[in-house]
């Protein structure tokens, strides 16, 4: 996980600050926030023994880390894929962001939290 880490954090870097684009920078913070809240947060007693869902997390963890800039021609102006690349990445950020400490990966009961009223028990 650290290798693929490594090359995903190396290549988005060096491609988007080389050319400024915001969509690789908003892309690395988007996969740089989940390693933050997991490794600070404090650990969950309730997480799952499933070795599926383990499976599962993983797959899903590692999958974002393969993504790699390239260079291909849009379907539409590159202005319409660039806002949508851009809306769908802020969203994501943001999500993360609401989300913080609460952020995991692998499946487990955890308390729904609203803003400003608190964590609620589904």
């Amino acid at each position: 996980m650290a290798v693929l880490f490594g090359n995903f954090a190396w290549k988005m870097l060096t491609a988007g600050i080389a050319t400024f684009q915001l969509n690789l920078m908003l892309l690395f913070v988007g996969e740089v926030m989940p390693v933050i809240f997991v490794l600070l947060r404090p650990p969950s007693a309730t997480l799952s023994q499933q070795p599926m869902d383990w499976v599962l997390a993983m797959m899903g963890t590692t999958a974002g880390l393969l993504a790699m800039p390239a260079e291909v021609l849009p379907l539409a102006p590159a202005t319409v894929c660039m806002t949508i690349i851009i809306a769908g990445l802020s969203l994501q950020v943001g999500a993360k962001m609401t989300l913080g400490f609460s952020y995991g990966m692998v499946a487990a009961i955890r308390l729904a939290k609203l803003r400003g009223l608190g964590p609620l028990a589904l």
